[in-house]
C-alpha cells in the first residue's frame, strides 16, 4: 500500500498536470461542440425533424457542459477554491456566446425551413390535364403566399419514371400505374407504394366529327377493335371497316388509360390506334375525317361543340345492360359511366408537416374552392359534396 499510496498522493508535475487538464477540457468541449453543431443543423440532418433536432442537440450540449463543470469542480477540490474560476467562467460563457450568436442564424433557418405551408417545390403535371388544374393552382397561390409551387407539364410516362426513380418530389397524373410500373413500385416500396391522394375523377371519352355516321358505340365492340378483332358488319352497317382511334402519343396518360381501362393492361393491336403530337392536332384530324375516332378526357371537351362525344352502352358486372347516355360528369359521379379516370397527386416521400408537396396535395383534395374548380371543368371532384342535375337524354 505504501508505494501505491505515494503514487496517488504525489502531485503531478506542473507541465504534465497542465496537459492532463487541457486534454480533459478539450475532450469535453468537443461534446459541447457536437451539441452546438446539431442545434445549428451543420451538417444538415435531413432525417431528423426540427423539434427532435433541438431536443437532441440541447441534450448533448448540456451533457458536455455538465462534464466540463464536473471535471473543473474535481480540480478545484484538489487545488483549492478559486484556482479555476476563470476557466469556469469560460465554460459557462462560451456556450451562451455561441447560442446568442446562433440565435439569428436559427431564426433565419426556421423562417426558411420548409413546412406543409411554406417553402418551394416543383410539381410535375400530366400535360393532358394541365389546364384543368390552373384554377385550383391560382386558389392555392392566393391562400399560401409563403409557398411557391411550380408546375412542370410532362407526359405521363416520364412523370411515372421520375417518381419511381426518386427524381421528383411530387406529381399530378391522370392514371394509375401501368403493369411494368406497378412491378417497379412493388420492388421499391412494397405494398405501401408511393403516397397518393385522389383529387378528382375525369373520364375517358370518344369523339368524332359531327358528320360521323354513328352517335353511340358499345364498349365491348371498342375493346374488340382495339385488341385487333372484328365486329360483325351488320352491327354498324354505316362503317365499312373498323375505325382508327387516335391518341396524343404512347407516352400520354390517355394511351395509358386505353391500356388500363379498355385492354386490362395490354397494348392495342398494331394498326388500330394512331398517334398525333397534340390534342389540337387530333381535333383537326378528327373534324376532317369520318374514319377517325379520337380518344381524350371529358374535361378537354366541356363546351366544345365542334366535335361529337359518342354515347356508350355496355353490360355491367351484374349482367345488366346499361343503355347509352349523354357523356356527362353526372354519370361518372353515379358510377354508371364505364371509363372513369382517377386524378392523383403522387408523392415521393411520406406525408409530413415538413413537406410542401404534402400540403399541396391536401389542399387540392380538401379545399372547397379547389374541388369546386374541378366540377366547374365538367368532372367529378374527389371529395366535395355536390348536387346532381342529370342532363336530358
Amino acid at each position: 500500500m505504501g508505494a501505491y499510496s505515494d503514487l496517488v498522493q504525489t502531485p503531478l508535475g506542473g507541465y504534465t498536470r497542465g496537459l492532463v487538464v487541457a486534454f480533459n477540457i478539450i475532450a469535453r468541449s468537443l461534446v459541447v461542440l457536437v451539441g452546438v453543431m446539431v442545434l445549428l443543423n451543420v451538417p444538415e440532418l435531413s432525417g431528423i425533424e426540427p423539434t427532435a433536432r433541438m431536443v437532441f442537440g440541447s441534450t448533448i450540449l448540456l451533457f458536455g457542459i455538465y462534464r466540463i463543470l464536473s471535471f473543473l469542480r474535481s480540480q478545484r477540490t484538489v487545488d483549492g477554491e478559486g484556482d479555476h474560476l476563470p476557466m469556469v467562467l469560460w465554460v459557462v460563457l462560451l456556450p451562451l456566446f455561441l447560442t446568442s450568436c446562433s440565435n439569428d442564424t436559427d431564426s433565419r433557418a426556421d423562417s426558411a425551413a420548409e413546412t406543409a405551408l411554406r417553402g418551394s417545390a416543383e410539381i410535375l403535371v400530366d400535360e393532358q390535364i394541365y389546364s384543368l388544374l390552373l384554377d385550383a393552382k391560382a386558389l392555392y397561390d392566393a391562400a399560401h403566399p409563403e409557398a411557391k409551387i411550380t408546375f412542370i407539364p410532362r407526359n405521363a410516362a416520364s412523370i411515372a419514371d421520375d417518381i419511381i426513380n426518386h427524381r421528383s418530389r411530387g406529381a399530378v397524373i391522370a392514371r394509375t400505374w401501368l403493369p411494368v410500373e406497378d412491378s417497379a413500385v412493388l420492388a421499391d416500396r412494397g405494398e405501401e407504394g408511393f403516397p397518393r391522394t385522389l383529387i378528382a375523377r375525369d373520364a375517358l371519352v370518344f369523339y368524332t366529327a359531327r358528320s360521323f355516321p354513328l352517335d353511340t358505340l358499345n364498349v365491348q365492340d371498342i375493346e374488340t377493335w382495339l385488341a385487333g378483332g372484328t365486329v360483325d358488319s351488320d352491327v354498324y352497317p354505316a362503317l365499312p371497316s373498323a375505325p382508327t382511334f387516335v391518341v396524343p402519343g404512347a407516352e400520354s396518360s390517355i394511351y395509358g388509360n386505353v391500356m388500363l381501362q379498355i385492354l386490362q393492361g395490354a397494348q392495342p393491336a398494331a394498326g388500330r390506334i394512331a398517334a398525333l403530337p397534340t390534342m389540337d392536332s387530333i381535333r383537326l384530324a378528327v373534324r376532317a375525317s369520318d374514319r377517325l375516332i379520337g380518344i381524350g378526357y371529358l374535361s378537354q371537351f366541356v363546351g366544345d361543340s365542334t366535335v361529337k362525344l359518342l354515347r356508350l352502352s355496355y353490360t355491367n358486372a351484374k349482367g345488366e345492360y346499361i343503355r347509352p347516355k349523354p357523356v356527362h360528369a353526372a354519370y361518372v359521379i353515379m358510377g354508371t359511366y364505364p371509363y372513369p379516370v382517377p386524378i392523383y397527386v403522387v408523392l415521393k416521400d411520406r406525408v409530413s408537416n415538413y413537406s410542401l408537396p404534402s400540403g399541396f396535395a391536401q389542399f387540392m383534395a380538401m379545399d372547397g374552392g379547389a374541388q369546386r374548380s374541378f366540377f366547374d371543368h365538367g368532372i367529378e371532384p374527389g371529395y366535395a359534396k355536390i348536387e346532381l342535375v342529370l342532363p336530358e337524354d
